[in-house]
């Protein structure tokens, strides 16, 4: 539909040009013949049409150089994701690799508490003030 509203403006567009150029011409010329007042309304009308193929192609080249941009755009966009994406695997491999060796302190400090308190009760059974403390302290 937006094609042939824009046929219909051009085509108006030519024959207004076309009309106004007859009149225009007719007052100029008044003395020239016939053939002469229609070399003078062709001339007129393929200056008409360079100076509107020369809008068109500035316009085009406008939305070449839009469409130029845009993917550009669109490249610093994925190049965007891309290092967020990285940065977030990063982020998660630098966390198992720090978490890691806390994990397995962590395990080896629980196992000698264990065998402290293991040690600590043992020793309990045999010293009844030591007992006691422990009892006081909630770990027996």
């Amino acid at each position: 539909m937006g094609i042939k509203k824009n046929g219909a403006m051009l085509i108006s567009f030519f024959a207004s040009f076309i009309l106004f150029s007859f009149k225009a011409s007719a007052q100029e010329t008044t003395g020239l013949s016939l053939n002469e007042r229609i070399t003078r309304m062709e001339t007129k009308v393929d200056e008409g049409f360079k100076s509107v193929d020369q809008r068109f192609d500035s316009v085009e080249q406008r939305f070449d150089d839009m469409n130029t941009r845009i993917d550009d755009l669109k490249d610093l966009i994925y190049v965007v994701l891309a290092g967020m994406i990285a940065l977030i695997g990063f982020v998660i491999w630098d966390r198992r690799t720090t978490l890691a060796p806390v994990a397995h302190e962590l395990k080896e400090v629980v196992r000698q508490e264990e065998l402290i308190l293991d040690a600590l009760k043992r020793y309990a059974q045999q010293e009844p003030k030591l007992a006691q403390a422990i009892k006081s302290a909630g770990l027996l």
